[in-house]
Formats: C-alpha cells, structure tokens, sequence
C-alpha cells in the first residue's frame, strides 16, 4: 500500500517504479504464507510451503528442489546469486539458498563493516550495491538476482546518513519503505 508500484499512490519508493517499467512488474501475484522464508520458497518453486513454524525448506537436501533459479540454469546457462542485508544464518537461510539451487549467497557478515549494521538484523541495504555490482560484472552470462532487503523489519531503522529516527513507528516504517 505504501510503494509506488502498480495503481498504488504512496509515492515512497519512485525508483522501484521505474525498475519496474524498465522491466516486468506482476500485479496479481500473491503468496500463499505472510512469512519471508516460506513466501520465498512458494514464489520461487510455485509448490505450496510447510504450513507449520518450522523452516522445514531450509533443511538442506541432496538435489536443489525445482525452481525458478534451476530451470534458468539447467536450461538457460543463467548464473544466480542470493543477496540479503539480514544476518547469513537468519532462518536458516544458507540451506535454503542452497535447496533453491542458487550459486551464490552473500549475507550482512559478508560486508565486514560494523558501522553499516543497523538493528539485530540487517545492515545498510546500499552496502549491498558495490558486491552486486561486481558480481554482475564478474561474467557476461546471463543471471537471475535476488536481493532482499530487511531494513523495512522491526525495529525500522534507517542510517544516520539517511534520516533522523521517525517519531513514531508509522513514521519509521515509512522511513524504510522510502529507504
């Protein structure tokens, strides 16, 4: 409700809007469980999540499931990478991004900057540009990128670079959303 995508007139995020004309933008596209770890599995699998609390997708198995990612691989040569501000270990994200079949996986301690930490979860989300940049660049292959940002996470913090704390939560949730 709060992003400049679709029909949507919150105005807080114009460069995501403009990612997404320069590109696909899907309008009605759901995911079955309201949980990060699980929506990620479903979205990128299309198969239905375990309904329990378990990260029961992050256990790692022999062979990455079928997804998005493999599909792009297997028939498309696409390399893939997972990058995520949040703690590596944070729901037990390496197996995941590993039962996905993803190449990469760059996590908050892979950035090695104590200042750029915001909260107990994520860390600056612009720390992220300069290794996706140089992955990017690092092959001319295709590629398939997941970036997922947390900032937007309880406790709703920003840098000090970007904004004073807001005064309230709504404020400092639409903090991170601009952000």
């Amino acid at each position: 409700q709060l992003t400049s995508l679709g029909d949507r007139k919150g105005g807080l995020t114009p460069y995501l809007a403009t990612l997404a004309r320069q590109g696909a933008e899907f309008l009605n596209f759901h995911t079955s469980l309201p949980h990060t770890t699980k929506a990620l599995f479903s979205l990128l699998t299309g198969q239905f999540p375990s309904a329990g609390q378990d990260i029961a997708e992050a256990v790692p198995v022999s062979k990455p499931y079928a997804s998005l990612v493999t599909i792009l691989r297997d028939n498309f040569n696409f390399r893939s990478a997972f990058f995520q501000s949040a703690k590596g270990n944070f729901e037990a994200r390496p197996g995941l991004v590993s039962n996905l079949g993803f190449d990469k996986f760059w996590a908050r301690e892979d950035l090695n900057d104590q200042s750029a930490f915001l909260g107990y979860l994520s860390s600056d989300e612009f720390s992220m540009i300069k290794p996706i940049v140089e992955w990017i660049k690092a092959s001319d292959r295709p590629f398939f990128l997941t970036v997922l940002c947390s900032a937007s996470h309880d406790p709703y913090e920003v840098p000090d670079w970007y904004a004073q704390p807001g005064e309230n939560l709504l404020e400092r949730y639409k903090q991170t959303i601009s952000y």
